[in-house]
């Protein structure tokens, strides 16, 4: 009987060992883009104090996890101006892609409900300092 927390254990560490959920980042340090990717709630600085949302991730495939926007967790002035309500919770704001043991995040933005497209596409921060083509480039951080 003392033997089944150690089996437990083993297949949770086993079960999660090839996950792509985690931190990914430009870099691994506090210099670069880093983001959460996890299937809970956590926050995303979009624009730095502006736009600060609570976002999740779904795991599409083991080559893919889309990402979702949760709720707005901070705004400034900028970020106020948005119609949060009509933000939509089931169209991914970004897509992760996994090739060789790298990823590729591409963020689509926010998809307004009521106009039926997305917007903020091109804007936030991250975008402009680290996408090139489109594309930013991580690596897995940490374990």
């Amino acid at each position: 009987m003392k033997i089944w927390p150690f089996i437990l254990l083993f297949i949770s560490v086993t079960t999660h060992a090839n996950s792509n959920f985690g931190r990914w980042g430009t870099t691994c340090d506090d210099d670069g883009f880093s983001i959460n990717i996890n299937d809970k709630p956590n926050s995303l600085i979009v624009n730095d104090n502006q736009i600060v949302i609570n976002i999740h991730a779904k795991e599409i495939d083991k080559n893919k996890i889309n990402i979702y926007y949760d709720s707005v967790a901070d705004l400034g002035r900028g970020g106020m101006n948005f119609d949060w309500k009509n933000i939509s919770q089931i169209k991914p704001v970004a897509e992760l892609s996994f090739i060789k043991q790298k990823g590729e995040l591409r963020w689509k933005g926010f998809y307004d409900n009521k106009r039926l497209k997305y917007f903020w596409i091109s804007a936030p921060d991250f975008v402009q300092s680290y996408s090139e083509g489109g594309v930013i480039k991580l690596h897995k951080c940490g374990i």
